[in-house]
Order: structure tokens, then C-alpha cells, then sequence
């Protein structure tokens, strides 16, 4: 677990590298499908970072001699297709992907190709992520708890529709974070 986290903060150039060399071109193969972030972004599906991902899992396990192995770059790029043909299979037409549904793809190809070891990691390194996002997600409602708070102290030196509106202001910022740790739970 502790590894992927390192391998992530120093990734070698070979995993730089061979993700290139996977999807060559094949971008414009992509352009129908969009990636639906954490954060609500959405983004262009670029199979080249699931290439990266399972680069830095395999890292994590096996170290930096594993990104100069031939043997490791075949089984990413081998992952990276079956985790892109399954995600195409699912949409035919095009659509959008949920990060989590990637990760989650990837997850069980790592498990089909036998690779239990960066599976396993790979498993417990999105876990403690989620648990981090969590407790982030936490850290920002205590501010607007806070922020709240103070509201009481400010409302004197405001009309009620004003300090209704601050509210509204302030609700279309946390509503979300608060869903977020609701549906986690």
C-alpha cells in the first residue's frame, strides 16, 4: 500500500513512456467517450493514463526494475486493452465513464491476469485514497459549519433576505460534500 502511493510521487520515466507507446494514435478512436471525475469534471477518455495507473500499481510491487522489464510493459499494455475493450463493450455508442468504474475494471483485470499482488495493493491503495477524500470532505463541512456559526454574529449587521441569501450562497457549496459522505456511509 505504502508503495503505490511512493511510486505515484516518483514515477520513472519508462512509465512516462510506455503508455505512449500503447495508444498511439488511437485517440481519435476515443473521441465518443468521456471520463466523469470525482470532482464532477468531465474529460476526454484517454486510455494512455489507464496505461499509467496500472504502470505505477506494477511499480509499486515491483519496484522500479519492474518498468525497464519487457515482461511488465507487455502486461500493461495487455490490462490496458482488455480494460479499454471492456469499457467500450459496455458503450458501443459512446458515452460517459465513471472513474470508479474504471478503477473498478481495472481492478478485475488485474485479478483475471493472475496479478493477485498489485491487485491486492491496487484494492487497499484506492481504499486509503477514499478514506483521504473523506476525511477532507469532512475537514471543508467543519469550515462551513464554522462559517455558519459566524452567520449568527453577522445576521444582526444584515437583512433576513440577505443573510437567507448568504445561506443559499454558501448550501450550493457544502450540499454536495455532505451527499458525497452520506452515500459513502
Amino acid at each position: 500500500m505504502q508503495g503505490i502511493a511512493s511510486a505515484i510521487n516518483e514515477i520513472s520515466a519508462a512509465a512516462r513512456v510506455a503508455p505512449a507507446q500503447t495508444v498511439a494514435g488511437a485517440n481519435n478512436a476515443y473521441q465518443g467517450y468521456q471520463i466523469l471525475r470525482r470532482n464532477g469534471a468531465v474529460v476526454s477518455f484517454e486510455p494512455s493514463k489507464i496505461a499509467v495507473a496500472l504502470m505505477k500499481a506494477f511499480l509499486a510491487v515491483h519496484g522500479t526494475q519492474g518498468a525497464a522489464s519487457a515482461s511488465v510493459r507487455e502486461t500493461v499494455d495487455g490490462l490496458t486493452e482488455s480494460v479499454v475493450r471492456a469499457l467500450l463493450r459496455s458503450r458501443p455508442a459512446g458515452g460517459t465513464f465513471h472513474i470508479e468504474d474504471i478503477q473498478d475494471q481495472v481492478e478485475l483485470q488485474l485479478m483475471r491476469a493472475g496479478e493477485h499482488k498489485v491487485a491486492r495493493d491496487y484494492v487497499l491503495y484506492r481504499e486509503e485514497r477514499a478514506k483521504e477524500r473523506a476525511a477532507e470532505a469532512l475537514r471543508h463541512v467543519g469550515l462551513y459549519e464554522e462559517r455558519y456559526r459566524q452567520i449568527g454574529t453577522y445576521s444582526r449587521d444584515f437583512s433576513p433576505a440577505e443573510t437567507e441569501a448568504f445561506i443559499r450562497s454558501e448550501e450550493k457549496l457544502w450540499w454536495p460534500i455532505v451527499e458525497r459522505i452520506e452515500a459513502q456511509k
